[in-house]
């Protein structure tokens, strides 16, 4: 719920055997496997989380919701990787993963689990890996499937070329999730 943490992992940076709540406070990643692991669900009330990973960013062994905080985040493996259902409905959240058959953003395969977002900011690039978007959702979302190299600046406008948002690709990626 606060605090700071500064974490440099041989393995997961904070693995929880249940669920694993965030509710404040600073995490900074600077190493680590996956960065947040909990085999059960896991709830991002608030907070800065900085993660470095060599696989998934976050990964829920349920459902994973993301109510509000700062998430960013550098993997080679899947951004967030929900093995049940995924909620968002606040906060700020930029993922950098890798461009390979995982994807920025992932749920459970086969088993009818639901992707729904509700608010915030959601920049997730990576490998080409859609993911449905649940129609109760209450903010529009789109997917840019276009091969980009690290180092090009992306620029999101509207119809009426007013800017929405404006980011460096720190890697290269065949996907590109904005919502």
């Amino acid at each position: 719920n606060g605090g700071n943490m500064n974490i440099c992992a041989g393995d997961d940076g904070i693995h929880a055997e249940t669920d694993l709540t965030i509710g404040g406070g600073m995490i900074n990643i600077t190493k680590s496997y996956e960065g947040l692991e909990g085999k059960n669900t896991i709830t991002i009330n608030g907070g800065t989380i900085r993660l470095k990973c060599d696989d998934d960013s976050v990964n829920a062994g349920k459902d994973l919701t993301i109510n509000n905080g700062y998430i960013y985040a550098d993997c080679t493996g899947d951004g967030l990787d929900s093995n049940g259902n995924m909620t968002i409905s606040g906060g700020t959240i930029i993922i950098f993963s890798g461009n390979n058959a995982n994807g920025p953003l992932d749920i459970g395969d086969n088993g009818g689990y639901t992707f729904t977002i509700n608010g915030g900011t959601v920049i997730a690039t990576g490998g080409n890996m859609g993911i449905s978007i649940s129609t109760n959702s209450k903010q529009y979302s789109m997917y840019i499937n276009s091969s980009i190299a690290s180092n090009t600046l992306v620029n999101i406008s509207d119809a009426n070329s007013t800017e929405m948002t404006t980011f460096s690709m720190i890697k290269s990626c065949s996907q590109i999730f904005y919502s």
